[in-house]
């Protein structure tokens, strides 16, 4: 029995839902969506990393597998540091979820930094235009 004035949840069965090969379950509107393919900007990526100008298909597809993999489970976590908060999925959610990971963090930090200096350089050279006509 549950503590005098404690509250008691009720647990409604929820309907069966696909799942995922991880055994997550997946919404409707995840089956239908189709992932990007990404093998056009990872072959240019690759060589500029060292590999061959046309790299070998496979290693092409093992690389976009790999890259998908992440992002979704990067954004999984992301969505359950959201849930967890009770507030909407931001780029602080992300950070969360790679605090963990010191260069990941670190670099999500420095592209926010120059997103902002980007974002502040257009309002700025916006107001000089501005100020010409």
């Amino acid at each position: 029995a549950a503590p005098r004035g404690a509250r008691t949840r009720r647990r409604v069965a929820a309907p069966p839902r696909a799942e995922t090969p991880r055994g997550r379950p997946r919404s409707t509107a995840e089956r239908k969506r189709k992932p990007p393919d990404l093998k056009p900007d990872l072959t240019s990526m690759m060589y500029g990393y060292g590999d061959g100008a046309e790299p070998d298909e496979e290693s092409v597809e093992l690389v976009e597998r790999l890259v998908l993999n992440y992002v979704e489970e990067l954004c999984d976590a992301a969505s359950a540091v959201a849930k967890l908060g009770g507030k909407p999925l931001n780029h602080t959610c992300f950070l969360v979820a790679v605090r963990h990971e010191r260069h990941k963090y670190e670099r999500a930090l420095h592209l926010l930094d120059k997103k902002e200096e980007i974002k502040q350089a257009r309002k700025v050279d916006k107001s000089y235009a501005e100020e010409e006509v």
